[in-house]
C-alpha cells in the first residue's frame, strides 16, 4: 500500500515520529470497520508494512495505561498466532528489550492462578495477587518504548521503499 510522504517532511521527522507517520494513514481505513475491511486493508500492505502494523496495533493500545498493557497482552496471548507474530516482529526490528518484556508478560499471565486468558478483565490486576509483577513490568515497557520506536524508525529509514512512497507535492 502506498503511504505517501513528502521527502522533506520525512527527513525532518525523528525516528519515533516516522513510525507514527507510516502507520497513522491506515487508522481511518480500519477504525470502526468490519473484520472483512480490516483484512482487505491488511492484505494490501507490504510484508514490512504488515510488521509495522502488527507492532502498532498492539503498542498504540498497550502503551496507554497499566490496565491496557495487561488487557491487550492477554488479548493477544489468547490468539497464539497473533502473539507469535508480534514476538517475531520485535525480533525483526531488533527490539530485543521490548521482546523480552513481552515474553516476561506471557509468563506472568500464563502462571497466574485462576486466570483464563480468553476471559480477562481490567479488574484482574487488583483481584489477582499473581499479577502483582505486571506493574513493574509496565514501568519497564514504558522505559524501553522510546528506544524501541527509535529502532523501528531506523529500520524504516534504511528500507524506505518498503514502507513509504515519496510524493513531494504533499506538504
Amino acid at each position: 500500500m502506498n503511504i505517501k510522504i513528502n521527502r522533506q517532511v520525512f527527513n525532518t521527522l525523528e525516528d519515533t515520529q516516522l513510525v507514527r507517520a507510516c502507520f497513522e494513514p491506515l487508522v481511518p481505513l480500519i477504525r470502526g470497520k468490519s473484520q472483512r475491511i480490516k483484512e482487505e486493508v491488511y492484505g494490501q500492505l507490504t510484508p514490512e508494512q504488515k510488521k509495522l502494523f502488527i507492532f502498532n496495533a498492539y503498542y498504540n493500545h498497550a502503551s496507554n495505561s497499566l490496565a491496557e498493557f495487561y488487557w491487550w497482552s492477554a488479548y493477544y496471548l489468547s490468539q497464539p498466532k497473533i502473539w507469535s507474530e508480534l514476538i517475531q516482529v520485535l525480533h525483526y526490528f531488533n527490539a530485543d528489550e521490548m521482546r523480552q518484556i513481552l515474553l516476561e508478560m506471557e509468563q506472568i499471565i500464563f502462571n497466574a492462578k485462576n486466570l483464563e486468558v480468553s476471559d480477562v478483565s481490567y479488574n484482574d490486576l487488583e483481584k489477582n495477587p499473581d499479577l502483582s509483577s505486571v506493574n513493574p513490568l509496565f514501568d519497564k515497557f514504558s522505559e524501553v518504548s522510546p528506544a524501541t520506536l527509535n529502532l523501528i524508525g531506523k529500520v524504516i529509514r534504511n528500507n524506505q521503499t518498503a514502507y513509504i512512497l515519496f510524493d513531494d507535492k504533499l506538504e
